[in-house]
């Protein structure tokens, strides 16, 4: 991931419907072209919003099953500890506590211990969604730290 980002920053990997996804949320999100958002979810505060948002839009069956060849779990969103039933019943506490059993944790040996260049290139590809979205530089080093599984 560390050669990955650094490469996509410096423009040397091609822009392609499969890199997109890591492109900056302003610019996906269409901001700097005159859209306007009511919210900004953050997904690092979804068991804020996820009920509430599931409910409202009726999705509970959409979310409840089905998303095993997606993320290895039967459903869209899942914390330790709670079954997919729960997700949507019971209350969910206010930190996350999120089922890790991705790519990023499995990988974790791949990556240096001194993240401190790939922070500085992360904060600089994204500085525009860390300005529109209020986020800190120093959430952006916790953030990369569990991402890279890093965090123990």
């Amino acid at each position: 991931m560390e050669l990955f980002l650094g490469l996509f920053a410096a423009g040397k990997i091609e822009r392609t419907p499969a890199t997109e996804h890591f492109l900056p949320q302003t610019s996906q999100c269409r901001i700097y072209d005159g859209m306007v958002y009511d919210y900004h979810l953050k997904v690092e505060e979804m068991n804020l919003w996820y009920q509430d948002i599931v409910k409202y839009m009726k999705l509970e069956s959409v979310v409840s099953t089905g998303w095993e060849k997606f993320s290895g779990q039967s459903c869209f969103y899942k914390i330790n500890g709670k079954t997919c039933e729960q997700m949507i019943s019971e209350p969910l506490p206010a930190e996350a506590n999120i089922d890790t059993h991705d790519v990023h944790t499995t990988h974790a040996g791949n990556y240096s211990t001194d993240i401190s260049q790939f922070v500085g290139i992360f904060q600089k590809l994204y500085s525009e969604d860390y300005e529109y979205f209020n986020y800190s530089k120093e959430e952006s080093t916790v953030g990369l730290k569990h991402l890279l599984g890093m965090n123990k």
